[in-house]
């Protein structure tokens, strides 16, 4: 009974924050603190042991619940869905607050009209819905480009709600005074059993983030950052063993998840003096394949805390990894490497490379960016390529100009200009001799065949896609003398003429043209 109680305190919490009004949100959060901090005090202090590990696993969860999410603005942003009152129990929860996310879903009673079919509507019955044209650009980007973008917009989200609306004083001075030592206490619980040990500290880093994001930056400083540096190296101030030790995997990997939003929710300065150098000596450089991913993956979310000189800096210490054996080098060996065959990691590479593009100036990009991205685009995987090709549009923007930094202000508008078109030049020559493999084309009869395969062929289309897209992106949209437009005029009356032919030729003439029933 002891132990389900404990279990149960998550539970009750949300539910009274539930019943928060805004006339009535300083008795309920009273009534919180007075009646379940002292139950999970009690348990935390139990006799039997399996009534004590079980608060311990649900401390984390118990202590996140006190961030005030219920009526918020993030309901409008965050996935999840509402009740008849408009507040919404599951959004924040279930992507910032984990081991809590299958616990509120008990409290929403919508939830089973979610994953119910939806109910026909004059809106939904064959109407011609007119999709502007903008709309129906975004809908030909991949969808990584989409998922990292609402996952930014939720990040920023979450940080900017902290400030606008931070937790009741009285609930953060509560939990700091009688909850915060427990809580840090788990990276570096002893209870005698390693297995259980290495289990506490798992849920400890898994619920880090949310307990940051309820204490906020300006409780960092003392038992907050010390727990996060036990986890990463359990004898972190020991008196006995100045060695460093490393961490359960799991624990690492939880906390390599997360860097980036405990970044965020620290803000700048504490980023770039406490955060990025555990980054660099704990995360950059792991061999785990999970810990890697993180690593590649949130790394453009991470940086783009920093000032221009000091993200140059571990750019150029990502980039040196990312070339190095453990990443792309690992192709230059035998096949039969495992290494080789783990392609998600170069897939990863290419999908975060055009943010790291926006955020560089022009000399950089060619220097540290360029290189990576031409190792992507010959890679052996189709996916990975496919994903690079995004990058190419915004590195020859990139390449303008304006992008290119002249520090000591000797460079002349017609030397930037020389140099902005070379390096343009040199991107689509590349393409050309090594996708098309125009320059090792055989001249005459059979000189078509050689020119790379249909994959090559078919991929260099798809640079020119993107490329165009990208266009229309800019100024494509206002300019009358659109030149896609014009590109597309020109490709359906060739494509017309194609298809006339073809018909004249192969097709029934009492049939439809297929152009008549395609929509392009």
């Amino acid at each position: 009974v002891r132990k389900s109680t404990g279990e149960c305190l998550v539970d009750m919490s949300r539910s009274m924050m539930i019943l928060v009004n805004i006339n009535e949100s300083a008795k309920i959060n009273a009534l919180r603190r007075q009646t379940l901090i002292p139950i999970a005090e009690t348990l935390l202090a139990d006799a039997n042991k399996f009534v004590r590990h079980g608060m311990m696993q649900f401390l984390g969860p118990f202590l996140a619940s006190f961030y005030p999410f219920v009526y918020s603005a993030l309901r409008t942003i965050l996935p999840g869905t509402s009740e008849s009152d408009g507040s919404n129990h599951s959004g924040i929860v279930a992507q910032f607050f984990p081991h809590a996310s299958s616990m509120v879903s008990r409290l929403n009673s919508s939830a089973a009209a979610t994953t119910s079919a939806p109910t026909p509507t004059l809106s939904s019955i064959d109407i011609p819905q007119e999709t502007p044209l903008i709309k129906e650009l975004q809908q030909t980007l991949p969808s990584f480009v989409h998922t990292g973008r609402a996952s930014s917009i939720s990040l920023k989200a979450v940080v900017a709600h902290r400030r606008k609306d931070p937790p009741d004083p009285e609930d953060v001075q509560a939990v700091m005074g009688k909850l915060l030592d427990h809580f840090t206490g788990l990276a570096r619980v002893n209870t005698g059993d390693d297995n259980t040990d290495a289990e506490m500290r798992v849920y400890c880093a898994y619920s880090y983030p949310a307990v940051v994001l309820l204490l906020g930056r300006e409780n960092w400083e003392g038992r907050l950052k010390d727990c996060f540096k036990t986890l990463l190296n359990p004898n972190f101030g020991s008196e006995t063993s100045n060695d460093p030790v490393a961490p359960p995997l799991p624990v690492k990997r939880c906390l390599a998840s997360s860097l980036h939003t405990v970044a965020h929710i620290l803000g700048p300065v504490i980023a770039a003096n406490d955060i990025m150098p555990i980054f660099r000596d704990h995360f950059l450089s792991d061999t785990d394949e999970s810990v890697r991913l993180n690593m590649i993956r949130n790394f453009p979310t991470l940086v783009s805390l920093l000032e221009r000189p000091l993200r140059n800096q571990y750019i150029v210490q990502w980039c040196e990894t990312i070339r190095g054996e453990e990443v792309l080098g690992a192709m230059k060996r035998s096949a039969t490497n495992p290494l080789v065959l783990n392609w998600r990691q170069r897939d990863f590479v290419s999908r975060c490379l055009p943010d790291l593009i926006v955020m560089v100036d022009a000399v950089f990009a060619y220097n540290q960016l360029w290189p990576i991205l031409k190792l992507v685009l010959t890679d052996t995987i189709s996916l990975v390529r496919q994903d690079a090709i995004w990058a190419i549009p915004i590195l020859l923007k990139t390449f303008s100009m304006d992008n290119i930094l002249d520090a000591e202000g000797t460079a002349s508008h017609k030397a930037k200009e020389m140099w902005s078109a070379g390096a343009c030049q040199e991107v689509i020559n590349w393409l050309k001799d090594t996708i098309l493999k125009l320059s090792n084309g055989s001249k005459g009869k059979g000189s078509a065949s050689k020119a790379g395969n249909f994959s090559q062929r078919q991929l260099y289309c798809q640079v020119c896609t993107a490329t165009a897209l990208a266009i229309r992106f800019g100024d494509g949209l206002k300019d009358p003398d659109d030149p896609v437009m014009e590109l597309e005029s020109r490709y359906l009356t060739a494509l017309q003429k194609k298809t006339r032919k073809f018909q004249s030729k192969n097709m029934d003439p009492t049939e439809p043209s297929p152009m008549e029933n395609a929509n392009i």
